[in-house]
C-alpha cells in the first residue's frame, strides 16, 4: 500500500498480540502535550460499545476496535464464501483474457509452485494487486451482493462511530476490497496507506479503513499490527516519527486478534503492517474504506483491468 517505510523502522519492537476486544493503550501526558491537536483519552478495559468513546480512542490512538458489528454466522456462512469465490473469479478472468497462464494464484514450477501474479501495483490490476508475498488485495465483484448488503453499508454499529470520527462532516464509502493472506505469507514492511493533507500541521482524519475479518483472527493467521499514535507523526518521518521513538512517546505496537463479526478501524496515516500467516488456512478480511466527501485514493490500484485483453495471442 502507498509509501512503504524502509529499514529505518524495521527494528521496532515486536507487536503485542492482543486477544479479541483489545485495549488501545494510552500514551503519557507528555506525549499528548507534544502534539496539541491530539487529546489524550483513557480507553475502556475492552472494545467500547459507546460510539463517542470509540471515536475518541480512534482520534487519539489512530485505531479502535468494535465488537458485534455483524453476526458471526453471517460473516462465516455468507461473506467468507463470497470472498473466496471472488478471489478465484479474479484469477479465472486473468487467465481467460491472456494475462496469466494459470487460473490459480499459484503456478507449477520446477522448484515448486510460485505466485501467478507479480508483486506490486504496477504489475496488478484495478481489481487485484499482490501487496507482498502471499498477500493479496482484491475488489473483483466486491460491489455486488452480499458485499453491497445494507447490513454492511448501513450498519447501525459502525456508522455512528464514523460520523463522530469525521465530526459530522460529509463522508463516503470510496472502496470495498478483500485482503487475503495465504499460508506462508510473510510480515509486511511498516507502511501507511496514504499521506497527510498538510505538511505542516496535524489535521483530522480524511480517510480510514474498516477491517472486518471473515474468520476469527489468531496470532498464527497474522493479524494486522498497529503502531499506536503514529498517525500524529508520519507526515515527517525523519523529524517527527524517529524523534518520538527516541523520546519514548509511543506505546508499543499491538496486533488485535479481532473475531469474525468485529471490526478494526484505523487511520490511513497510521503505521501498520500485516503479520505473516503461519497457520494452515487463509486469512480473509473485508475492507471498507471511508473518506471525507470529494477525496479519492489514486495510488493503491492501477487502471488496467483483468477484463481487458492482454494482447498476447
Amino acid at each position: 500500500r502507498y509509501p512503504t517505510i524502509g529499514s529505518d523502522l524495521q527494528t521496532m519492537s515486536s507487536p503485542t498480540v492482543l486477544p479479541p476486544a483489545p485495549l488501545a493503550k494510552t500514551s503519557s501526558p507528555a506525549a499528548a502535550a507534544s502534539v496539541p491537536q491530539a487529546k489524550q483519552h483513557s480507553p475502556p478495559a475492552s472494545a467500547s460499545t459507546n460510539p463517542q468513546t470509540s471515536a475518541d480512542n480512534f482520534l487519539s490512538q489512530g485505531y479502535c476496535v468494535l465488537e458485534d458489528v455483524l453476526p458471526p454466522s453471517y460473516v462465516t456462512s455468507t461473506l467468507r464464501p463470497a470472498a473466496e469465490a471472488s478471489f478465484a473469479a479474479a484469477f479465472s478472468a486473468m487467465s481467460k483474457n491472456g494475462w496469466t497462464a494459470s487460473s490459480s494464484h499459484l503456478s507449477p514450477h520446477p522448484r515448486g509452485s510460485r505466485h501467478t501474479l507479480a508483486l506490486g501495483a504496477r504489475n496488478g490490476f484495478t481489481e487485484i494487486v499482490r501487496r507482498s508475498s502471499g498477500r493479496y488485495e482484491y475488489r473483483y465483484a466486491t460491489s455486488d451482493p452480499p458485499f453491497s448488503s445494507p447490513q454492511i453499508l448501513l450498519n447501525g454499529t459502525l456508522l455512528p462511530v464514523l460520523s463522530r470520527i469525521f465530526k459530522g462532516e460529509p463522508y463516503e464509502l470510496i472502496g470495498r476490497s478483500v485482503v487475503l493472506s495465504t499460508p506462508g505469507s510473510t510480515n509486511q514492511a511498516w507502511h501507511v496507506d496514504g499521506g497527510h493533507l498538510s505538511p505542516t500541521q496535524h489535521l483530522p482524519p480524511h480517510c480510514l479503513n474498516v477491517f472486518l475479518p471473515l474468520v476469527d483472527l489468531t496470532p498464527s493467521l497474522g493479524p494486522t499490527s498497529i503502531r499506536p499514535r503514529t498517525h500524529l507523526y508520519t507526515r515527517d518521518l525523519a523529524k517527527q516519527m524517529l524523534g518520538a521513538i527516541c523520546r519514548k512517546e509511543l506505546p508499543p505496537s499491538v496486533a488485535p486478534c479481532v473475531k469474525a463479526g468485529g471490526a478494526l478501524l484505523f487511520d490511513y496515516r497510521v503505521l501498520h503492517r500485516g503479520l505473516g500467516n503461519t497457520g494452515l488456512g487463509d486469512r480473509p478480511v473485508l475492507v471498507l474504506t471511508y473518506a471525507k466527501a470529494g477525496w479519492k485514493d489514486v495510488f493503491n490500484f492501477p487502471e488496467r483491468s483483468v477484463e481487458d485483453k492482454s494482447g498476447v495471442e
